[in-house]
């Protein structure tokens, strides 16, 4: 569905429930519809190595980005403090959501160890100190650590010295925008009219998850019961 047909569609459906009643604006249903498209990926991110339909439908949004330069944070006015004596740096790119795969790549005048892969294990400062003397959940021969940094930065905590960190992507979203919008009104930064990015198959559930959280602010969470007529006409009589 385009734009457009969105906009129709949301109408339709929000009539099923407040037949008759104020309408949801533009910039109210943009917003309701980009809130479930992102909630709609974030399902399938967190089965996307269990279900192959997961990864089809999210494969135009996967990128694969390979950093070979660390960060310094000087150019951010950044004061980049490790925690670890092997923490290597790494500014991760703009348009990053959600990291499906990571790894870190050695650095050795071994032969045998330079270039070889680990994997990355995402941890938190909470969590750190307790892993990084457990031998088997900490930074090991096959396995480094990430830990998350201010301004999209990332920490990466190895036994061995890095060349390289490398990390597939599910990349952010643009907003869905039906009609162009003022700057005051603007949503993520963009006020022109954007499609939807993801497969035509998923915006039937974008669009029903939408109107769900739409009606929410109005306090509707059931559809209201189909009445015959007659039924309805009587229902009245008994009210008065």
């Amino acid at each position: 569905m385009n734009t457009e047909e969105l906009s129709n569609e949301f109408d339709i459906s929000v009539n099923a429930y407040l037949p008759g009643g104020e309408l949801f604006d533009e910039y109210e249903k943009s917003k309701f519809l980009t809130e479930a498209q992102e909630k709609l990926v974030l399902q399938l991110y967190n089965s996307f190595e269990k279900r192959e339909i997961a990864k089809e439908i999210l494969a135009p949004l996967v990128r694969t980005a390979v950093i070979n330069e660390e960060y310094d944070g000087e150019t951010d006015g950044i004061n980049l403090l490790p925690i670890s004596d092997n923490s290597f740096f790494y500014k991760l790119p703009d348009d990053l959501w959600l990291i499906t795969y990571e790894e870190a790549v050695v650095k050795s005048t071994d032969r045998c160890l330079n270039n070889k892969r680990l994997s990355v294990a995402p941890t938190t400062q909470d969590k750190l100190y307790k892993i990084l003397k457990n031998p088997f959940k900490g930074a090991n021969e096959n396995r480094a650590l990430r830990l998350n940094v201010e301004n999209n930065v990332v920490e990466i905590i190895s036994k061995y010295d890095l060349k390289r960190y490398y990390v597939r992507y599910i990349k952010k979203l643009k907003p869905i925008i039906l009609t162009r919008l003022t700057d005051s009104t603007s949503i993520l930064g963009l006020t022109e009219r954007t499609e939807c990015e993801l497969h035509e198959s998923l915006h039937r559930d974008i669009l029903d998850l939408a109107v769900q959280l739409a009606l929410r602010t109005r306090r509707i969470t059931e559809r209201p019961q189909y009445q015959q007529p007659q039924q309805q006409q009587q229902q009245n009589e008994q009210q008065t």
